[in-house]
């Protein structure tokens, strides 16, 4: 029985060597990041200007889609033609999010929505609403190709921002990026 324990904490423990190397090194890139301008490729809002935010595309809203380094509108018009944006929050309309510095998540105009937009937390493989090291171990226990790519909620982001059939460390990076 001594010995179950003993490995079992080994593995527990390599395992939260290996997260707080991943950590370590993505605090080391922050250091060295520069920042982009107008127009400029972003991963958020850390990438642009004051005053600027990270424009996804509709539904882009995990931290590895690239965005483009787009103005803050100081008006919006009165029009309502509600949004939903990644920070799960409703708005009236896309300038609305866009003024909040907020992508959209999705679009639909005359819909009856409540006061919060039903926006998927990527990292949250439990559904519980917060990326925590419940979802961390979720994730490891599914490492590696998946069995099922269209069945397979760790596998939330790839190379390019999209899923790609496989658990590996861009989902642990994209994790770790929404934690909390």
């Amino acid at each position: 029985m001594g010995t179950t324990m003993t490995t079992v904490t080994a593995t527990h423990l390599g395992r939260l060597i290996l997260l707080a190397a991943m950590v370590v090194i993505l605090t080391g890139s922050a250091a060295t990041h520069v920042m982009a301008g107008e127009g400029g490729v972003c991963q958020s809002n850390a990438d642009c200007p004051e005053q600027f935010y990270c424009d996804k595309p509709d539904g882009a809203c995990t931290f590895a889609a690239p965005g483009e380094c787009q103005p803050m509108p100081v008006a919006c018009p009165p029009v309502w033609d509600p949004v939903c944006g990644c920070d799960g929050e409703l708005y009236g309309n896309d300038c609305g999010a866009a003024a909040s510095g907020v992508s959209v998540a999705f679009k639909n105009p005359g819909a009856n929505f409540g006061d919060e937009c039903d926006v998927l937390i990527p990292g949250d493989l439990n559904g519980d609403g917060v990326v925590d090291v419940l979802d961390l171990l979720l994730l490891l226990e599914d490492w590696g190709p998946c069995a099922d790519p269209a069945d397979c909620p760790a596998d939330i982001s790839g190379p390019r921002g999209i899923p790609d059939g496989t658990v590996n460390v861009h989902d642990l990076l994209e994790l770790l990026n929404n934690w909390g």
